[in-house]
């Protein structure tokens, strides 16, 4: 599955309050709505009156811009140049701008002197997602009112902390948070082999990121050539792509619950990806929200602990990831031909005349075209059955096992065809305006 995550370490010790508030102050709670995209929760909010969709994202604390597409335009105050440091393959830094004072609204919580990041230099995120992202709201949204993340009816709901305090929330398991730089850190135990030992494991919670489980290769916890992996693409950070080795972990333990996961999928980046980054502060990986999807999340950065609740109906689904390997993207649009059947009465004349006589009825198709989303592929994975049957990038994609494919959005897609354990695929394509069809199986290598 496409990860998508930046991590940032602070440039600037802040003395702005820099925190939201309950536009109604007598509210007990806020709720704001959200949409689920691979994993990732989007928002709507307002920057400085200009509304954005932002990533709402505990792996950075600020909110971070990106690009700035199909907005006219949107004032950033005090602005000042920077540079930043993000995961992928590069060790350059890139341009940004550091603003102060900006007013962040979103729903019924307002933000009068946040800070703001943007980066000034073009960032392919969108296309790759398959929305239009503007880029990602931080911790500064959560450390100051409990939250609860409920990714059934897709809520996020904020306490007023004193009717938080009230609450007893007994069906909830409650663990210890570690709060770093207004990120959120917990400690889970990771048995990679079955025959290991538990290894304990200090996790950044990131709901950036939509994979389950990254994890920072080290001498204590890595992979070897007994387990069953592969070599993947794993998604964009802010300094390139990010590949490593995705395997399947014996277990998964939340330390003083019940709380239990068998053959997690767990990615071990490559170091490359992160080995430039300079923190204060050690930590092992990332859970994501293929892992924090299966629960109620209450996330409580003034307490330093986190509430879980088992989700029943996602709790024992098995992980998934993409399967055929098969990385899609949008790339503008593509003309596409549909027909409709059409019925026409034919009279003669005594029936028009209303004489009687016989009308008849003639059916035919009517053709007509409409502009459709242009669904190229994006990367195939290296030496996999796909690219061994000859799909490449940059061929665009028509039908998925004889189905038309312009209908569906690119998570319709990845739900229904790329997550699942299909043994046969047949792909339709067009290259170089020529349609071609490619046939290959699959034997899931996890």
């Amino acid at each position: 599955m496409l990860v998508f995550i930046l991590l940032l370490g602070p440039f600037f010790s802040l003395r702005a309050q820099n925190r939201f508030r309950f536009i109604d102050s007598t509210a007990r709670q806020v709720r704001i709505p959200f949409r689920m995209v691979n994993n990732l929760i989007l928002v709507r909010v307002e920057v400085n009156g200009v509304p954005l969709q932002l990533i709402f994202d505990t792996g950075v604390r600020h909110t971070v811009l990106i690009n700035l597409e199909k907005i006219d335009s949107l004032d950033l105050h005090n602005a000042r140049r920077i540079r930043l440091s993000g995961l992928g393959k590069s060790k350059e830094k890139i341009p940004a701008l550091y603003s102060t004072g900006n007013r962040l609204k979103i729903g019924r919580l307002v933000n009068d002197s946040a800070v703001v990041y943007m980066v000034t230099e073009a960032f392919r995120f969108s296309e790759n997602l398959g929305e239009v992202i503007h880029g990602f709201i931080g911790t500064d949204l959560v450390k100051d009112y409990p939250v609860k993340i409920d990714f059934k009816r897709q809520k996020l709901i904020f306490y007023r902390p004193d009717v938080f305090a009230r609450k007893k929330f007994k069906s909830y398991r409650r663990l210890p948070l570690e709060i770093r730089d207004d990120e959120p850190y917990i400690r889970l135990k990771i048995r990679l082999r079955p025959q290991d030992s538990l290894q304990s494991l200090n996790l950044l919670i990131d709901m950036g990121a939509s994979d389950a489980l990254w994890i920072f290769e080290n001498q204590r916890v890595h992979p070897d050539s007994t387990m069953r992996g592969l070599r993947d693409y794993f998604g964009l950070g802010f300094s390139g792509e990010i590949y490593g080795r995705r395997t399947r972990a014996a277990e998964l333990t939340f330390p003083g619950t019940r709380f239990r996961f068998r053959r997690i999928i767990a990615s071990f980046p490559d170091t490359a990806s992160y080995g430039h980054l300079h923190t204060d502060f050690s930590f092992d990986g990332i859970a994501g929200n293929e892992l924090w999807r299966r629960f109620f999340v209450i996330l409580d950065f003034r307490h330093h602990q986190l509430l879980l609740k088992k989700y029943p109906h996602d709790y024992h689904r098995k992980f998934s990831y993409n399967i055929p390997g098969i990385y899609l993207m949008y790339q503008g649009k593509i003309p596409i031909r549909f027909k409709r059947l059409e019925t026409r009465i034919v009279h003669t004349d005594a029936s028009r005349q209303g004489r009687g006589g016989n009308a008849a009825f003639v059916q035919y198709y009517n053709y007509y075209y409409r502009l459709m989303n242009r669904i190229v592929i994006a990367r195939v994975r290296r030496n996999s059955p796909a690219w061994k049957a000859g799909l490449r990038p940059g061929d665009v994609v028509l039908e998925i096992n004889d189905e038309n494919i312009y209908n569906y959005n690119l998570e319709s897609i990845r739900e229904k065809y790329l997550l699942r354990n299909l043994h046969r695929w047949k792909f339709l394509v067009e290259r170089n305006g020529i349609k071609i069809t490619f046939r290959f199986s699959i034997k899931n290598p996890l």
